[in-house]
């Protein structure tokens, strides 16, 4: 639940208590509350399941919340984060593992191929920059960095 302009911070902790109290009631469930209530794009497709996640992958708040509960099915207090509120459903918790090279392999090229890429254009723009007479677009570049993160 975020905080903005029409939502005051009370406002919006208001919010989430009451959505934590519909959970603690069970007047819905959570995937409904989550694509109703969220200000997460994301939660439209994945019903506010986050999947599993490591520690630092998170805002710290969210994090030591997250890693703190233990019970399946546990819904936390609302969480304030410099997003906004947050309420957690404990699923469980795997442990963390070493893949293997044939595991990540794919992924490791895409990702090295993504930054070759980047640097090629980045070089090729400074190169045509440097020339007399040219006038760079601005717009363009930024279109252009743009497919990078595609």
């Amino acid at each position: 639940i975020k905080v903005s302009e029409d939502r005051s911070i009370e406002k919006a902790k208001e919010l989430a208590e009451s959505i934590r109290e519909k959970l603690h009631n069970k007047e819905t469930d959570f995937e409904t509350l989550a694509v109703e209530y969220s200000e997460d794009p994301s939660a439209v497709s994945n019903q506010g399941n986050l999947g599993y996640f490591t520690k630092d992958q998170m805002v710290k708040p969210f994090a030591e919340t997250a890693f703190s509960m233990n019970k399946e099915g546990e819904i936390s207090e609302p969480v304030k984060t410099r997003f906004g509120y947050h309420i957690i459903r404990y699923e469980g918790r795997k442990p963390s593992r070493y893949y293997t090279y044939e595991e990540v392999k794919e992924r490791l090229i895409e990702q090295e191929k993504m930054k070759f890429r980047s640097n090629l254009r980045k070089e090729k723009i400074e190169e045509i920059r440097m020339l007399d007479g040219i006038e760079v677009s601005q717009e363009a570049i930024t279109k252009l960095s743009q497919k990078d993160k595609k």
